[in-house]
């Protein structure tokens, strides 16, 4: 009997250790091993600004795949077609909303400047190789499994509607040549970003999303219109440099460059004097501003400044001495400050100690100094957000923002 268990046992023992072999050898096919990791989609931010006038808002996409970590020392790439779709990545970017507008595919074999698919009506992979593709996709160091692209996005780019503007731009982006195209992104819009990996953890094909929306920072809901004039004012002395600094989220599209805008955003008025600071105005160069338009202090602030002279006349109008000026800017949510001070300015004073504002050149600080600073035209209130920065609103989106607790009186 001692016999049979333990011939049993050692026929036990055997099955076990080669379920254990079986279990524990890696799955290949042919020569190659079946890796299997589950792939990520990251974006640079939960919420991106809608870009405004020409200038473009620049996002970064990352994918995470360590399958296309094949070089231990070298620089990879994710260039490899959709399987069965030639010419076409694997990275779709779409912007939804009900219906979606394709702004191209990443990650494919090749590239080319096709166009946006407005409807979207490429099903066929020939129609969707037509489409924009970006190509392959490089990673961000020799082991990280990390590719990055970035995409330029056009505030004509978004799709169709009644409120938005008919452009002539539209009809050269979009593969839609209709001449009442109306396409652009409004608040609320999706960015979806799709990645079909070729093999995951199961060693099967599947799609990975990761999406963000599209937004007018700051801007109160259900409030209706949430653009509002903000205004500061200046008794100012002729022919000394007077510099102006603006902060606005709104206008930081790129988090990788110092941005600049038209002048144009800044209204200047006098006693006798309304005008733009900008080309539209046709005075700028009365004004001598350095530089000629707003540029941001760094990559990533947020901050736009400009250095400008009090001019004795303007387009003819004379400027009388220590007069007061009051300068405006219209912004698309709250939240926006508008500083001006006399003397001159430099982007290094940018968080340093100490400068000619007394100072450190940051939001925080800006904040601080605008309180002092802020003058709200006629037929406006100032409020104070929840934050305890301040903003111009009408009268009746005061009460509304107090009873919804967004502000302090």
């Amino acid at each position: 009997m001692l016999g049979k268990i333990n011939s049993f046992s050692s026929v036990f023992i055997v099955i076990l250790l080669s379920l254990t072999l079986f279990v524990s050898t890696p799955i290949v096919n042919g020569d190659a091993e079946i890796k299997g990791h589950s792939a990520t989609i990251g974006l640079d931010k939960s919420t991106y600004p809608i870009p405004v006038e020409s200038n473009e808002l620049k996002i970064s996409i990352r994918i995470f795949d360590p399958d296309f970590n094949t070089s231990p020392t070298g620089i990879d790439q994710i260039a490899q077609d959709i399987f069965g779709e030639s010419g076409v990545g694997p990275v779709k970017i779409s912007i939804m909303r009900g219906e979606s507008v394709v702004l191209g595919y990443a990650g494919g074999k090749s590239s080319n400047s096709g166009q946006l698919d407005s409807e979207p009506i490429a099903d066929l992979p020939s129609e969707k190789s037509q489409i924009k593709q970006f190509g392959p996709i490089t990673e961000t160091s020799p082991t990280s499994g990390i590719f990055e692209f970035g995409v330029s996005i056009k505030n004509t780019d978004g799709p169709e509607s009644s409120k938005c503007q008919v452009s002539s731009e539209a009809q050269i982006r979009f593969d839609d040549s209709s001449a009442s195209s109306r396409h652009c992104i409004l608040q609320g819009d999706v960015l979806l970003v799709e990645y079909t990996e070729p093999t995951d953890a199961s060693g099967n094909s599947r799609k990975v999303t990761a999406s963000a929306t599209f937004s007018v920072l700051n801007s109160p809901p259900s409030l209706g219109s949430s653009s509002e004039k903000i205004a500061t004012s200046k008794t100012v002395r002729i022919g000394h440099p007077l510099t102006i600094l603006l902060y606005d989220s709104n206008l930081n599209l790129d988090s990788d460059r110092a941005e600049s805008y038209t002048l144009d955003l800044i209204q200047f008025e006098s006693e006798n004097i309304r005008t733009t600071l900008g080309p539209t105005g046709g005075v700028q160069n009365e004004f001598n501003p350095q530089p000629s338009a707003l540029r941001e202090t760094g990559d990533n602030t947020g901050i736009f400044y400009t250095v400008i002279e009090i001019p004795r006349t303007v387009n003819g109008q004379r400027i009388d001495v220590d007069e007061k000026i009051e300068f405006e800017y219209t912004q698309r949510g709250l939240g926006a400050f508008l500083v001006v001070y006399q003397d001159t300015f430099s982007p290094d004073m940018v968080n340093m100690p100490k400068n000619s504002v007394n100072l450190p050149l940051n939001e925080e600080n800006l904040r601080s100094k605008q309180l002092v600073e802020i003058v709200c035209k006629e037929g406006f209130v100032k409020i104070f957000k929840y934050d305890g920065s301040p903003a111009c609103v009408k009268p009746k989106t005061a009460e509304k923002l107090l009873e919804r607790g967004w502000v302090r009186a």
